[in-house]
């Protein structure tokens, strides 16, 4: 804007009608102006950073994963009593939904498992990933048959079968397992593939190194290697609680 109106500024002080060119130059400018008005108003608002957000890139631990890590920060605070946290859980923001099951988590009070369950119900798909996530680390077997239902549904983003399948099998069901092992086959995310092998190999201990591209060669060969384990040893598993492992019984 500067460079235009300075060429005008100069064109006019050497020009025959100068006060003709005065006019033209405040018209020009004025156009710029409202122009950059414009721009400011229809340019895109951009997500805020911040505790559970893209922002936080390489964080450890199952939030940095999946739908429930992706979404932005919460639009407002939820407070920080059970009785408020599960206000929030009824939220119409997403994030704050989100955000709420990973804070009623916190608290690692016993009552709170029926409002996780419920939340695995939620419209949102980082919502139901979330409670997946911690119905998993609770350790608690009363969800199984609640994430068992969740699981049969066919319909469900992959990412949160995958997570589900991770509860259930961290719960001591191989049922998990085999979900898990589906994904890794037939995910349609690379990703999802990805990340399926390398928790299938973590739950179950056998000898395989995870792959670091569901492209390459060695993706092939860890997927080979699980689906032998599993038809060999899938009918006679048992769950170590003290390791978070399956392992045939029999075998040390």
């Amino acid at each position: 804007a500067t460079l235009v109106l300075g060429g005008i500024s100069r064109a006019v002080v050497r020009g025959r009608h100068p006060y003709r060119g005065l006019a033209l130059t405040a018209g020009a400018a004025a156009l710029l102006v409202l122009g950059s008005w414009a721009l400011t108003l229809l340019s895109p608002t951009l997500p805020a950073f911040g505790p559970g957000s893209t922002g936080q890139a390489g964080a450890a631990g199952p939030e940095t994963q999946g739908h429930a890590h992706r979404e932005a920060a919460a639009e407002h605070e939820m407070g920080g009593g059970l009785e408020e946290l599960r206000a929030a859980l009824r939220d119409t923001h997403e994030n704050v939904r989100v955000r709420a099951v990973h804070e009623i988590a916190r608290t690692r009070d016993p009552r709170i498992l029926p409002d996780l369950v419920e939340a695995l119900h939620d419209q949102a798909a980082s919502v139901r990933e979330a409670a997946a996530v911690h119905i998993g680390e609770s350790g608690s077997g009363s969800a199984l048959p609640a994430l068992k239902h969740a699981l049969r549904n066919s319909d469900e983003d992959e990412w949160v079968r995958l997570r589900i399948g991770e509860a259930v099998a961290q719960l001591g069901d191989p049922d998990g397992l085999e979900a898990i092992l589906g994904l890794a086959r037939s995910g349609s995310a690379p990703l999802t593939r990805l990340e399926a092998i390398t928790s299938f190999i973590r739950l179950t201990g056998f000898e395989a190194t995870p792959p670091a591209d569901p492209g390459a060669a060695e993706f092939s060969s860890a997927l080979e290697a699980a689906d032998r384990w599993w038809r060999t040893h899938r009918d006679r598993l048992e769950f170590d609680p003290g390791t978070g492992k399956f392992r045939a019984r029999g075998r040390s």
